[in-house]
């Protein structure tokens, strides 16, 4: 008899060591889990940083190249103008009504220049498009990451048995291939960075060509708007001073022959 009763005493005492143990384990796991989802977390704040990054810079630069491209056409607007004006204070010195030849000219330039001011605008919309969709790849990476920190989030309820052990031995396993898969979007992520450089650079080589080719039409324009300006100029002649002529007839007397006496 007593021999049962200390066998029992060491079963209860025994069961109470053992589940302490087990809810230890558990909660290493629960911290370890949390870990987990921290760092895909972590992984997926900077894959969208890197994406917001990348659009912001390279848009950046295509503006800079844009405005650049509006400065040089603009000393050049000046110069051409200037030296149109040149040309026709020259005319109306020399009496001519060049008027028409002036405004026409000023008319065009101002016409291409709108042209070029729409078709850049143009090139830095289908830039926009193209870095976002050459981007998407980073989207793929995050979808994953979202997926994968699903996949944590559940381990805890999918393992769920009334068996401690093969609980745990589930959780192990499961949160080792979610680990896994975090070093591998982690490595995927290091090469993402890698890549949005030449992504990045193509765009904005692209980008700033399709600007340059958009505003090379006011300088080819230009010159044949100087040359229409002097054939305009050459067409109108210079107006002719008239001056009136009074022509005076003087009245010579009648003499009287002797026949008339009579």
């Amino acid at each position: 008899m007593r021999i049962t009763i200390a066998l029992s005493f060491l079963a209860v005492l025994y069961t109470v060591e053992a589940f302490p143990a087990d809810s230890a384990d558990l909660e290493s796991l629960r911290l370890r889990g949390r870990e987990l989802k921290w760092n895909i977390e972590t992984s997926i704040r900077q894959l969208e940083l890197l994406r917001t990054q990348t659009e912001e810079d390279t848009l950046q630069k295509i503006t800079t190249k844009w405005s650049e491209e509006q400065d040089s056409h603009r000393e050049y607007k000046t110069l051409l103008l200037s030296g149109i004006r040149a040309e026709v204070n020259i005319a109306k010195t020399a009496g001519k009504d060049v008027t028409s030849c002036l405004t026409e000219a000023t008319q065009g330039i101002e016409s291409n220049e709108q042209i070029a001011y729409t078709d850049a605008n143009e090139c830095v919309n289908s830039a926009e498009i193209s870095i976002h969709n050459n981007l998407g790849f980073i989207d793929n990476l995050i979808s994953t990451a979202d997926s994968l920190s699903l996949q944590t989030d559940s381990i805890f309820l999918n393992c769920h048995d009334s068996d401690r052990y093969r609980m745990q031995s589930c959780i192990i396993n499961e949160m080792t291939k979610a680990e896994n898969s975090l070093k591998t979007l982690e490595s995927d992520s290091i090469t993402a960075e890698m890549t949005v450089t030449p992504v990045s650079k193509n765009v904005v080589t692209q980008a700033s060509n399709c600007i340059k080719q958009a505003y090379s039409l006011t300088y080819t324009e230009g010159a044949a708007i100087r040359m229409r300006v002097t054939q305009c100029i050459e067409t109108i002649t210079t107006p002719t001073t008239t001056i009136a002529t009074t022509t005076t007839t003087t009245a010579t007397p009648t003499q009287s022959t002797p026949e008339d006496s009579f």
